[in-house]
C-alpha cells in the first residue's frame, strides 16, 4: 500500500511535540546541547512563511527587521519580511508573507511574533550557516520520521514518494493556501515568492515573476501586497481544519 499525504492537523501536531515527546536531540547529526524550543519554534515560523531551509537557518536566516505588527485593510496582521533564495540580482530581495495577528485564525501567530520579538538570530543552530542548515535539516527529518510526501502531481511521470523533509514542509504550506484557502496563483506569489509551479501544474508570466524577484524591503509595499489575500486567511482554523 502506498503512503498518503500527512494531514495538516498531523504536521501540526509533530511541531507541537518538537521538544515534549519528540526529542531531535536523540538524532546524532544534532548536538545535545542545542534547545529544543528553539527548533519548535523554528518549524512553526517555517510553515507559517512557506519557507526554504536557507531562510530559516542558512545564508538567508532572520536576523532583523523579522516580524512587524501591522494593519491591512482594519485587519491586525503580522508581516514577515524574509529575504529570499532566489536571487535574481546581487541587490537583496524580499517578500512579505503576511497573516492575520489572531490565534483564532492562525493558532501559531502570536507565539512566534513573541519569539522573533525577544530573540536576534532566533534560528542559528551552529557557528557558521552552512552548519546550522544541515543540523536543523536533520531536526525537520527526525521530528517527520515515519511520514512521506509526494514532491510532483500524480499526473507527472517522475512523481515520487520521499521521505518528509524541510522541503516538503514548505510544500505542505502550499497546498494548504490552496486548497483550503482558495489562493489564486497571485496570492501565492505574493505570499510565498515561489517557483515550485511543477506541485499546482500552474505557470506565471516571466516578468511578473522577475519583478516579483526584485522586490526590495519596503514595509508598506508588503502591506499593499498583502491586501491582496488577507481576508481569505480570516477563517476560523477549527472551522476549515
Amino acid at each position: 500500500m502506498p503512503p498518503i499525504f500527512p494531514t495538516i492537523n498531523q504536521i501540526r501536531d509533530r511541531i507541537e511535540q518538537v521538544g515534549r515527546s519528540i526529542n531531535p536531540i536523540n538524532d546524532q547529526r544534532v548536538a545535545r546541547d542545542v534547545d529544543e524550543y528553539q527548533i519548535h519554534c523554528a518549524l512553526k515560523y517555517q510553515y507559517i512563511i512557506a519557507g526554504k531551509s536557507s531562510e530559516i537557518s542558512g545564508k538567508y536566516q532572520p536576523k532583523e527587521n523579522l516580524v512587524y505588527s501591522v494593519e491591512v485593510e482594519g485587519i491586525d496582521s503580522l508581516c514577515f519580511p524574509v529575504q529570499t533564495t532566489n536571487q535574481i540580482s546581487e541587490r537583496v530581495n524580499y517578500r512579505g508573507p503576511t497573516i492575520p495577528f489572531n490565534n483564532k485564525f492562525e493558532p501559531w501567530a502570536e507565539e512566534i511574533f513573541e519569539y522573533l520579538q525577544d530573540n536576534k538570530n532566533p534560528f542559528q543552530f551552529a557557528y557558521n550557516d552552512s552548519s546550522s542548515k544541515r543540523l536543523y535539516e536533520a531536526a525537520v527529518t527526525y521530528t517527520f520520521k515515519g511520514m512521506h510526501w509526494l514532491m510532483k502531481s500524480p499526473e507527472t511521470q517522475d512523481s515520487r514518494w520521499v521521505d518528509f523533509s524541510s522541503q516538503c514542509l514548505r510544500r505542505a504550506r502550499i497546498l494548504e493556501l490552496y486548497s483550503v484557502y482558495n489562493f489564486e496563483l497571485i496570492d501565492l506569489l505574493l505570499y510565498g515568492g515561489w517557483d515550485d509551479d511543477d506541485l499546482l501544474k500552474i505557470s506565471v508570466d516571466q516578468n511578473l515573476r522577475l519583478n516579483m524577484g526584485k522586490t526590495e524591503f519596503n514595509l508598506s509595499v508588503m502591506k499593499m501586497l498583502a491586501v491582496n489575500y488577507i481576508h481569505k486567511l480570516c477563517i476560523p482554523y477549527e472551522q476549515v481544519h
